[in-house]
């Protein structure tokens, strides 16, 4: 094995090991498939896609960035006020009771933005918890 600087590299081939985009993408799909949410994209503070799950959905990528690219932009705002500093997520119901729920987060050194599409009368939150979570700990594991 070689080092550098008395560090072991790994060797495996690219393919072989695990990148946090792909970790982040199947941590994704298992929310998804529990049917709870039909999509999920993350985004960086630049708006760039880091990761993201369709689910088969209609709901795009790139309406998911300017939905997030929007709402950043409205948490910030709101984050001026006293009332909201700290507001880590805007809900939106649509007239089919369909909703898209933006969450804000530290991750991998700045604000990531969550956005995803949650089907009529499905709870959301303990699922988007626990990924915001596993988000975090890719992310500690990566600027570690």
């Amino acid at each position: 094995m070689l080092k550098i600087a008395d560090q072991p590299i790994d060797q495996r081939p690219f393919s072989e090991t695990i990148v946090p985009q792909k970790q982040i993408e199947t941590e994704l799909e298992k929310v998804v498939n529990l049917g709870s949410i039909d999509c999920m994209y993350l985004f960086s503070s630049e708006g760039l896609l880091l990761a993201g799950v369709s689910g088969g959905n209609d709901f795009s990528q790139d309406a998911a960035g300017e939905v997030a690219y929007t709402v950043t932009d409205a948490l910030d705002f709101l984050g001026n006020d006293t009332a909201f500093k700290g507001g880590l997520e805007i809900l939106m119901v649509g007239r089919t009771r369909r909703s898209v729920a933006v969450r804000t987060f530290r991750a991998f050194g700045q604000e990531v933005t969550l956005v995803l599409v949650v089907p009529r009368g499905k709870r959301y939150r303990a699922n988007t918890n626990r990924l915001v979570k596993t988000i975090k700990e890719i992310s500690q594991t990566v600027m570690d």
